[in-house]
């Protein structure tokens, strides 16, 4: 019988539940995708890390090959090649599947040579020997000659084409050295080759392949230095040029495509271990083994970011499933509504509200499956792949099982209230002070929640090294503070709508009575509650997505210095045709040097050296107003560098770090090239355009040059104005950085791009569900606006007035949602962004201010209006084949 009922329900609100069931799917589907989205793109930016470290993340051994004049253990270049093919099955578990092919490379000391030619002079070669593994050689492309031969009787070597043009020397050339305790060995050139890729892991320890060195000065002596590829029996026959072993080098290289956020931390925590215990790795290589990584100091920064990806991510998630539960709950209480009627005929039948209960979740359960399964379904097949479901999304399944009971309870409770009343009015009020304060108990608990969760963000951040994920009641927070936001509304709404139904009650006519009465019993907690965190949620995801948009053009200003930004070699003259040119408001150029001494400091000290240039201070008052360093006083300072005489003092300009290093210390002298120049504090100045290492020293270039007796030519010039990029690319052979070229770099990085992607998915499934939730409280209100339009004909007037009535009882709700929304989504901009790891997605190394955009408002607002209009069409929808002069006759009373 129980069944038979529950199925007649089930077919008459069938609409209903459908709907119902498709929310679910919906909900379940959100729940299920969004941290897919979030784990994909932190997995993307892990890849993402591991790819832009390159060779600094290679797992590198280092060991030695050849003979040992001190009898310590020797390996050969055959033993090497051995480890490094054992290598990946003895690397730790966590690291099995993320390596690639190692590579193998011997080199030794330098090696005095001499080449005979025709000249009278003959040319003297600082050599260093080598030899790469077969994947290496493969990869040679030859000019000129061939390779060496493994077999040969002699030493046979090839060089780079770059060494070729450098020495002067060229396939067939013979170059002698001189053996240990005496004797003489010739290396013949056989072969001149170019690499496909000179920066590839193979060439990783041998640079000067392909960069050789002319007129410097090594540990053989004066000359050019090369290196000469060689084979491996070659290496033993040239063994006797030197006093110690090669040095030898396995690199294995990480397999990008492998690593995931998680194992990011695996393999930097098995690295260190790794470092600290060889003896599994050598294996029984029979020289001593050194086993280093920097994969934990190229990858430094993400950590940091990755948590600050998923907290930001897991907040905005965290509210979507709230506003996701809250309009489940919602329909759970519209389904109930509509089935008041039923309910009290039951209870007056003396059905216990368990027997209510179980109708309700036999008709619950068989919907939410359903529709769970249709959600877990589209998610797999067009989103994540996986069909089994996450803990968000059981979270969900259960609210949406549970909502229609619980409401369904609570209106057959409501409907028939067997508890006694007591008759004496001293009682009756004391029973209603005990409900009262239980309810403020509530209230109160949710305020204190909200507060705490608030004060531990501003306090600790919404980061936490120390465990994986984010804590709920943080990650509660926005949702908590609309509900406190619900909480307010829902207390002094009645007495802002009381004012004004007095006023519209003295109105002539039935339509200012009846919607004034509409408005008083129009809000509800749980339609205010859906409404108010999913404008809260809009408005909090516009918001931050306009915070971190702002973050990046100010912090593009601090990364780029300015429009745009050349590395290159230019002259004086070059920087004022720039300055010059169509759309250029100012350029200027200096030449940036780190790591130079300075002395007479309480500590020798290393600074960076700013050597300005033409421009350069007029650039500095361009960017005045602008989050780059730099202000026209800054700019007068730096004019003034040019102001001195060549017999004084170098005046020099420091930064404020310098500055607080420095205190008053004097006869400071800077090393450039090997020159001593005494300098004289000027000032102290901003940083400068740019990002520099500092702390540093700005001096002016004609000046610093005419003390070292020798040329300075500006290495990076910056340019201003619309037509900077133009202008900039107009430069021979420079490296050109614009801002707006490094804000779409910093837009598409792919940690930034998804955490993106999640603010706006999250910000418009919300705004979804807000639109369910308003149609749901507008057909909850249906029946009983039938009744008054009914009441409305019989005392004939027009009966086409649904919408007013509609607009009446919608309107309080849409405008009390949208003030709590904006308040709490610009509360938790304001209280929570610069806990929220901002600085992550914005590139600058600080957290920007909350930018407060109006834009965003205004948009929220004109899409309140827009609900509004739905709910009128909705109305009018509902009741347009409505017989109202039969609403009354068939048993309904207003």
């Amino acid at each position: 019988m129980r069944a038979l009922i529950v199925l007649r329900r089930a077919r008459r609100d069938g609409v209903l539940l459908v709907v119902v069931a498709v929310l679910v799917g919906f909900a379940i589907a959100l729940a299920t995708i969004l941290p897919k989205l979030v784990t994909d793109a932190v997995d993307a930016g892990s890849r993402a890390a591991v790819a832009a470290a390159g060779a600094d993340a290679d797992i590198v051994v280092r060991t030695t090959v050849g003979h040992s004049p001190g009898g310590a253990p020797a390996a050969t270049f055959a033993e090497l090649t051995s480890l490094a093919d054992a290598l990946p099955g003895r690397l730790p578990q966590a690291l099995k599947g993320g390596v690639g092919t190692p590579t193998v490379s011997v080199s030794s000391e330098d090696a005095a040579g001499v080449v005979a030619n025709e000249a009278a002079t003959p040319t003297h070669l600082s050599v260093q020997f080598a030899a790469v593994g077969d994947d290496a050689q493969r990869g040679l492309q030859l000019i000129a000659g061939r390779l060496p031969q493994k077999n040969s009787g002699e030493i046979e070597v090839v060089i780079s084409r770059e060494a070729a043009e450098v020495a002067l020397i060229d396939v067939g050339t013979k170059i002698a050295f001189t053996k240990i305790g005496g004797g003489s060995l010739t290396a013949t050139v056989v072969g001149v080759v170019a690499s496909s890729d000179e920066s590839a892991r193979e060439w990783r320890d041998l640079r000067r392949m392909w960069l050789p060195t002319s007129g410097s000065r090594t540990a053989a002596g004066s000359g050019v230095s090369i290196v000469a590829l060689t084979t491996p029996g070659s290496l033993d026959r040239a063994q006797s040029l030197f006093l110690e072993t090669y040095a030898a080098t396995v690199r294995v290289p990480l397999v990008v495509a492998w690593f995931t956020a998680e194992r990011v931390s695996l393999v930097a925590g098995a690295l260190r271990g790794l470092e600290l215990k060889t003896s599994d790795l050598a294996g029984d290589f029979p020289a001593a083994v050194n086993v280093h990584s920097d994969f934990e100091d190229a990858l430094a920064d993400f950590p940091e970011r990755s948590r600050a990806a998923i907290a930001q991510s897991s907040l905005l998630i965290a509210s979507v499933l709230g506003v996701a539960v809250a309009v489940l709950a919602q329909l759970g209480l519209l389904l109930a509504v509509r089935r008041t009627g039923d309910l009290a005929l039951e209870r007056a039948r003396g059905v216990a509200l368990g027997t209510v209960a179980a109708g309700a979740l036999i008709e619950s359960a068989p919907i939410v499956i359903i529709g769970g399964t249709a959600g877990l379904l589209v998610a797999g097949l067009l989103f994540t792949g996986d069909f089994s479901p996450t803990p968000a999304s059981i979270f969900v399944a259960l609210a949406a099982v549970l909502a229609p009971p619980v409401q369904a309870v609570r209106i057959a409770r409501a409907s028939w209230w067997s508890r006694r009343i007591a008759a004496n009015g001293v009682d009756r009020r004391a029973a209603e002070r005990t409900l009262r304060t239980r309810r403020v108990s509530l209230e109160v608990f949710v305020v204190v929640l909200a507060v705490a969760a608030i004060v531990a963000i501003r306090t600790r951040g919404l980061l936490q090294g120390a465990t994986v994920g984010i804590d709920p009641l943080l990650a509660a927070a926005p949702l908590l503070l609309a509900a406190v936001m619900a909480i307010v509304l829902v207390r002094i709404y009645p007495v802002v709508v009381r004012a004004i139904a007095a006023t519209v009650g003295r109105s002539t006519g039935a339509l200012g009575v009846l919607g004034a009465a509409q408005a008083q019993r129009a809000l509800s907690a749980l339609p205010v509650l859906a409404l108010t965190l999913a404008t809260a949620l809009v408005i909090c995801g516009g918001l931050l997505i306009n915070t971190v948009a702002s973050g990046q053009r100010d912090a593009s200003w601090t990364s780029v210095g300015a429009d745009a930004r050349v590395t290159a070699a230019v002259s004086d003259d070059e920087v004022e045709r720039l300055a010059a040119g169509p759309g250029v408001t100012a350029a200027g150029s200096f030449l940036s040097t780190p790591g130079i001494g300075l002395t007479g400091a309480p500590a020798t000290s290393f600074i960076t050296l700013v050597a300005v240039g033409a421009g350069y201070a007029d650039v500095v008052a361009g960017l005045s107003g602008t989050p780059a360093a730099g202000n026209r006083d800054d700019a007068d300072r730096l004019r003034s560098l040019a102001k001195v005489s060549k017999s004084e003092r170098l005046p020099v300009l420091v930064d404020p770090q310098l500055a607080d290093r420095l205190g008053d210390s004097k006869d400071l002298v800077i090393t450039v090239g090997g020159t001593n120049v005494e300098v004289e504090i000027a000032g102290i100045v901003s940083a400068g355009p740019g990002s520099l290492n500092g702390p540093a020293l700005f001096a002016d270039r004609s000046q610093l040059a005419s003390r070292l007796e020798a040329p300075l030519v500006a290495d990076t010039t910056l340019v201003l104005g619309p037509g900077a990029e133009r202008a900039a690319r107009s430069i021979p052979g420079g490296a050109v950085l614009t801002r707006a070229q490094w804000i779409r770099d910093q837009q598409h990085e792919v940690l930034v791009a998804g955490v993106h992607r999640v603010m706006l998915a999250s910000t418009a499934s919300v705004a979804l569900l807000a639109v369910i939730s308003l149609i749901a409280g507008v057909i909850a209100g249906t029946r009983m606006r039938a009744r008054s339009l009914a009441l409305l004909r019989t005392l004939g007037m027009a009966s086409r007035l649904g919408w007013w009535l509609a607009a009446a009882e919608t309107a309080p709700v849409v405008v009390a949602s949208l003030c709590g929304g904006i308040l709490s989504g610009i509360g938790v901009v304001v209280l929570l962004g610069p806990s929220l790891g901002l600085a992550s997605l914005a590139g600058g190394t600080g957290s920007p201010a909350p930018s407060l955009s109006p834009s965003v408002v205004i948009a929220v607002l004109g899409a309140g209006v827009g609900l509004l209009l739905i709910a009128v069409a909705v109305e009018v929808a509902a009741h347009r084949r409505d017989r109202l002069s039969e609403v009354l006759r068939v048993g309904e009373t207003i």
